[in-house]
């Protein structure tokens, strides 16, 4: 503010740089503040595409508590990400067992197996995901797919 107390441009600016900051700094409501993984936020690194690092840091929250859903849902997707598809089907499968009816969790384990071309096993995930057409559709699929004959 300028000494008659109007907003000047650079005033202005900066207002909404420290309100930016603030907003940034503070815990998103249905983001748990647990998901922190040592000196940088583990949510913040998965937003940011360093998902490597974030993927340490969902381990890191996972050994401190390893019922944190949103850390091993989270965990599973970044091996989901970089086609690791073992490590996805470990920690997504551990989301479920923490919470079975998870719709965004059966999303992503049908989906790690339908890239893997394990369709009939995709299928009952779908269905829980509430994609009762794909669930019907990958379960129809017998044998290997994408094999032409005739």
């Amino acid at each position: 503010m300028t000494k008659n107390r109007a907003w000047d441009r650079r005033s202005l600016l900066r207002s909404a740089a420290v309100l930016t900051g603030a907003a940034a700094s503070a815990t998103l409501p249905g983001y748990p503040a647990a998901a922190r993984g040592g000196s940088r936020d583990a949510d913040a690194l998965f937003e940011a595409g360093e998902f490597q690092e974030a993927a340490r840091a969902y381990e890191r929250v996972l050994q401190k508590d390893p019922r944190n859903l949103h850390a091993a849902r989270r965990r599973g997707f970044t091996g989901l990400l970089a086609n690791q598809f073992p490590d996805a089907e470990t920690y997504l499968t551990r989301a479920l067992d923490l919470a079975p009816g998870d719709k965004e969790t059966h999303r992503l384990l049908a989906d790690c197996y339908l890239r893997q071309d394990k369709l009939a096993l995709s299928a009952p995930h779908w269905r829980a995901a509430g994609e009762k057409a794909y669930g019907e559709w990958f379960a129809a699929i017998g044998g290997r797919p994408y094999q032409v004959h005739g």
